[in-house]
């Protein structure tokens, strides 16, 4: 399941997870209105997951995406304001589909079970903040919130 309150085994792996430190803001209804969120995930349960989770904080999803091709015609049809991306959609990498986000100035975060190896992510997308799975709701919400903020 995606948004589970549990630790995962040892209790690390939580890059970005910490409330606290993820620019928490609260993930009340309407956190998120206004906001457009394409979503790249490609199991089926986990996209469902973070679309409610989404569209109940206010937000339009588009998508999910569940490959590469996939995402880039959801971005042909539409411009998002922020993008949630897995790193591994059935064996494929995302990190092509960064390249069209940059050319569109539209911010992206990484919800990932690979949050936490550093040498699977190109250098240019290592400061993109990145969530290891599962995410907890409140810090997908605070840091989607806190990349806008920085627009």
């Amino acid at each position: 399941m995606l948004f589970s309150q549990r630790s995962p085994p040892g209790g690390g792996g939580q890059r970005g997870n910490d409330p606290g430190t993820s620019g928490y803001q609260g993930t009340g209804k309407g956190s998120l209105t206004g906001m457009t969120v394409l979503v790249v995930e490609d199991d089926f349960i986990v996209a469902f997951d973070m679309q409610t989770l989404l569209e109940d904080a206010g937000a339009t999803v588009v998508g999910p995406a569940t490959s590469l091709a996939e995402a880039r015609e959801v971005l042909a049809k539409s411009l998002p304001t922020v993008a949630v991306l897995d790193v591994n959609l059935n064996g494929e990498h995302v990190f092509p589909l960064i390249a069209d986000l940059d050319r569109r100035n539209i911010p992206y975060l990484f919800a990932t079970a690979y949050a936490d190896n550093e040498t699977l992510f190109p250098e240019e997308t290592r400061s993109a903040p990145r969530l290891a799975k599962p995410v907890l709701p409140n810090a997908l919400i605070g840091q989607l919130q806190k990349l806008l903020s920085k627009e």
